[in-house]
């Protein structure tokens, strides 16, 4: 990344945020404000002010990487809490995870499986861009379809002993919740993911 603010700083700032919201709307929703003090002591807070404000620009890829950490920490840390209170919160945590993705807007033809596949390319935190955590195999107009190279989510849910496939869960609830507005499918064989 550069030395100067660009259009992928504010793309990756923009995936911090939104996870951040609904780290914020599973505590509200699961009455769980009485862990945001602990929260931050542990892993610290994500300021809801415009980028330009609040970067480090001597160093905007280390505050970036920063703030992924903080939000992916808090995610996995809130997750565990609410399955520790109870099991049964897997359900609400899933349905925040789907009514956030079908609240995103798709800009241009919704019907499209490759501009539906940005669209939630451009929402969910999947690392930062240099980590290509994504190989698509095939992407047109009627199917994307794509394995996952590196997991760089497992790190901050192994170090709190949860099982990573309770994140992937939640994920996939984010983008049935985007598909819920278009014609297209979700499917997963074995390691492929396709969206058509």
């Amino acid at each position: 990344m550069s030395l100067f603010l660009g259009p992928i700083h504010y793309w990756l700032y923009n995936k911090i945020t939104l996870q951040n919201k609904i780290v914020n709307t599973i505590i509200k929703e699961l009455n769980l404000e009485n862990i945001e003090s602990e929260l931050c002591k542990n892993y610290g807070l994500i300021e809801e002010k415009p980028l330009e404000q609040i970067i480090n620009t001597e160093n905007i890829h280390g505050w970036l990487q920063e703030k992924v950490d903080i939000v992916e920490n808090r995610l996995a840390y809130v997750v565990k809490l609410a399955l520790e209170k109870n099991q049964d919160n897997l359900n609400k945590i899933e349905k925040i995870f789907f009514d956030f993705g079908a609240s995103i807007k798709i800009e241009g033809n919704k019907d499209d499986a490759s501009i539906v596949f940005k669209t939630i390319e451009d929402s969910i935190l999947d690392g930062m861009p240099c980590d290509r955590t994504k190989k698509v195999i095939e992407k047109n107009e009627n199917i994307v379809s794509w394995t996952k190279n590196i997991c760089v989510h497992e790190k901050y849910w192994n170090s709190l002993n949860i099982d990573i496939n309770i994140y992937y869960k939640l994920i996939n609830q984010f983008i049935l919740g985007v598909l819920s507005n278009t014609k297209l499918t979700f499917e997963q064989d074995d390691e492929l993911n396709l969206i058509k």
